[in-house]
């Protein structure tokens, strides 16, 4: 009963943590959520889920998004309402203390370690990772729930295999293997960390076994194969992914990070783990960043990341002498934050350093503050190590409550960064695109242009000034904006952009022509999104001009990269009417409907092809 209320409280006090958390809007990568139309549709998500293969991903983390929309939509709310996608958010991360907690205690009764006080002391350190403030980003950040989700089952997973340990019988035995299997699936179907699990069991049958050479021994032999398999299987998961090349052996970055190679990556993580390691034990307001610069890995090794080297070889060794000499939860504290990080070692990140990467990693720093309680416990009495404590936990709480105040604005959150990093590019350009957002386009040009002195001619800056003038209806110099962004790199997302002003302005012939060179020279490395819209966009403009024909071609075209793109199969269905070919109007135009219901223009446009068929038929 006592272990019930303990694991009740925590609950709670993980929930009150964020009690103050709410904003008003999705932000930053959670955009892309309202960008998948997957999402929109309960059955077609689940559908996706289902066929997903057995591959990683965040296929089950987004089905639950589908699940959010679906439960807003059924009460009359905005499919997108952010208050229930951020209440499954802290009720996750609620569920996840309580399962730390139940994890200390587990591995308290088999370390073979009795010390007065344990269960205390588990709650004590569950409490510190329930208010930790680098929670926030994997909280508050909506999408971030993919992290939050594949913890729960990578935690449900160990701790089922603390139990099988135990047990003798082989239909139970043979029961805990088959619910590992299913966490370490449902982990890694919500984000592709959970492929370490057979690494961190391995891991922590070490630890249980170090304080016996001939068992270590044993467990290593048969250890190797296991974790060679595993390593052949995620190099395998990665090609899938796309990051990495099956052919020539060699790991791959997407986007920027296709730039630098794995042994950059490696260096560069020297020196990032050991920010994180600054992060998780001290916390300071004034450390804690949504974003932090490290943007651009070195290209050679360098002392810091060789000192980096040094401090993690020495760390884990420490966990080797922990373990040997049964302070397992030090030793396995320790390891899991090496494990939970091995995704992001050697594959090209284009951010090397974000706090919600660090939720894994902040167990393992709870395990490790038990085993640092029991081995003080001859020092201090009890009650001063408590009192103690609780004074951390309650600092900490408070820490995070002023963190998530910044979430109501991502304007605030980009000010907190700047404050803490001036020169950092990103969060000019990112404060920029916020106050763009917001309609406070005078402040977006000047945060644009201090980043353009940061990174002078960087085509993005461009791009995005361009954008902002758009919006301002400064259309003249929105053009010269975009024509800088092409000349400097180029990308059809630029073309299909400043072929919309051109329109504004009237120029529909230098318009079209902008679009047909855009996707001549960038259409076959345009993302589906962008492409589909360059082809709708030029369908648009000879629609316009009486080209219908042409026009169909370019519809086409859309809705074959981009399926589910309402809009193109409504400007389809219009130039098959036009064509005098109603039937086939009228599949798109229901088309355009199944996808967009509330699509009144092609309701309407299919009303006049059905009475035309109708009258047709008399």
């Amino acid at each position: 009963m006592s272990s019930i209320a303990a694991a009740s409280v925590l609950f709670g006090l993980a929930c009150l943590t964020y009690g103050n958390a709410g904003h008003d809007r999705l932000f930053f990568d959670s955009l892309q959520l309202t960008q998948d139309p997957v999402l929109t549709d309960w059955g077609r998500s689940w559908n996706r889920f289902l066929h997903s293969g057995v591959s990683p991903g965040q296929d089950l983390a987004l089905l639950t998004f589908a699940a959010n929309h679906a439960w807003n939509v059924r009460h009359g709310r905005s499919g997108f309402d952010v208050t229930d996608f951020l209440l499954v958010n802290v009720l996750l991360h609620a569920a996840n203390t309580v399962l730390v907690f139940l994890l200390l205690r587990g591995i308290q009764k088999r370390s073979g370690v009795s010390v007065a006080g344990s269960r205390l002391t588990a709650f004590l350190c569950a409490a510190v990772f329930a208010v930790h403030p680098l929670h926030a980003t994997s909280v508050a950040y909506i999408v971030q729930r993919r992290g939050l989700l594949a913890a729960f089952f990578y935690l449900a997973a160990i701790l089922a295999y603390l139990r099988v340990r135990q047990v003798r019988t082989p239909t139970a035995r043979f029961a805990g293997v088959a619910f590992i299997a299913i966490m370490q699936s449902l982990s890694m179907k919500s984000k592709t960390m959970g492929m370490t699990l057979p690494i961190a069991l391995i891991v922590l049958e070490g630890c249980l076994r170090a304080h016996d050479s001939a068992a270590l021994l044993r467990l290593i032999r048969r250890g190797i194969p296991i974790v060679a398999v595993c390593g052949v299987l995620i190099v395998i998961a990665l090609g899938f992914g796309g990051w990495f090349n099956l052919r020539r052996l060699q790991f791959v970055g997407v986007g920027p990070s296709g730039r630098w190679g794995a042994w950059s990556q490696f260096w560069t993580q020297m020196t990032v783990l050991v920010s994180c390691w600054r992060l998780i034990l001290l916390p300071l307001p004034g450390w804690l960043s949504i974003d932090h610069p490290f943007t651009e890995p070195a290209r050679a090794l360098t002392v810091a990341s060789a000192l980096g080297a040094v401090i993690h070889a020495g760390l884990i060794g420490i966990a080797y002498v922990a373990a040997k000499r049964r302070c397992i939860l030090f030793a396995f504290g320790l390891l899991i934050f090496y494990v939970s990080m091995m995704p992001w070692l050697f594959v090209p990140q284009g951010e090397q350093l974000v706090e919600y990467k660090s939720y894994l990693g902040c167990v393992g720093a709870a395990l490790m503050l038990a085993e640092a309680v029991r081995a003080t416990r001859r020092f201090a009495v009890i009650w001063i190590q408590s009192s103690l404590m609780v004074g951390i936990i309650a600092l900490l709480f408070f820490t995070t409550r002023q963190r998530n105040a910044l979430f109501k604005d991502p304007i605030l959150l980009w000010q907190d960064v700047i404050a803490k990093y001036p020169d950092h590019f990103r969060a000019h350009v990112s404060l920029g695109t916020c106050y763009a957002d917001a309609g406070k386009f005078s402040e977006a040009l000047d945060a644009y242009g201090r980043a353009d002195r940061i990174r002078p001619g960087d085509p993005f800056v461009h791009y995005y000034m361009g954008n902002a003038l758009q919006s301002a209806g400064r259309l003249l110099d929105a053009v010269a904006e975009y024509q800088a962004a092409a000349h400097i790199a180029g990308g059809l997302h630029i073309t299909v952009n400043l072929s919309n002003v051109l329109s504004l302005l009237s120029r529909t012939d230098e318009a079209m022509d902008t679009l047909r060179s855009g996707l001549a020279a960038y259409g076959g490395s345009a993302d589906s999104m962008t492409l589909a819209t360059a082809h709708f966009n030029l369908a648009n403009g000879l629609a316009g001009q009486g080209h219908w024909t042409e026009a169909e071609e370019e519809y086409r075209k859309a809705v074959i990269v981009n399926p589910s793109y309402a809009n193109a199969y409504f400007g389809l269905g219009v130039a098959l009417n036009q064509l005098e070919r109603e039937d086939e109007a009228e599949d798109a135009l229901k088309a355009a409907l199944r996808i967009k219901p509330d699509l009144a223009q092609a309701r309407q446009v299919l009303q006049g092809v059905l009475e035309k068929k109708s009258q047709a038929g008399h």
